[in-house]
């Protein structure tokens, strides 16, 4: 069984903005891990593709309701993905800043903000949901990948 998560993390030091697979710990067998692992792997990195592709370049910052912008280039140039835990067990696909901080020094908690919308001088911010918006573009990929229709995987095993 699988399920989707869409994760604000932490406000803190350890502050994430991400989405994650959790494959928990059922009957499944090594053979179809070695098949689902590329296939989860495939579906986050279609994702962070999809965000960093759709924040356009421009001096200006995004409308509420918009992809953000890419006026300083920390956010698209800060979105990654991994596969990563124990299987069976906890088996976690991730995309989106899996970072605290870009390599310049930026802090990139702005990444949960903008998901999120913030309050700052007294002034509510709406939410620019590069996150949300993403997984609506990549949904039906998603199924595709993971049902077999555009895995580049795959799954016979279950069949059999």
């Amino acid at each position: 069984m699988s399920q989707a998560t869409l994760g604000y993390g932490k406000i803190g030091t350890h502050a994430k903005a991400k989405v994650e697979f959790h494959l928990l710990e059922t009957k499944l067998n090594i053979a179809i891990r070695d098949r689902i692992v590329p296939r989860f792997e495939q579906c986050v990195k279609a994702a962070a593709e999809a965000a960093a592709d759709n924040m356009p370049h421009s001096f200006y910052p995004s409308a509420p309701g918009e992809f953000p912008r890419r006026v300083l280039e920390n956010l698209a140039n800060n979105i990654g993905y991994d596969v990563h835990g124990d299987f069976p067990g906890n088996l976690v696909a991730r995309f989106g800043v899996l970072t605290t901080h870009a390599a310049d020094g930026t802090w990139l908690i702005y990444a949960l903000y903008l998901e999120s919308g913030w309050e700052s001088g007294g002034k509510h911010h709406l939410p620019r949901p590069w996150i949300s918006l993403t997984i609506d573009e990549v949904w039906d990929e998603w199924k595709d990948i993971l049902g077999g229709k555009g895995a580049t995987v795959p799954l016979e095993v279950l069949n059999g």
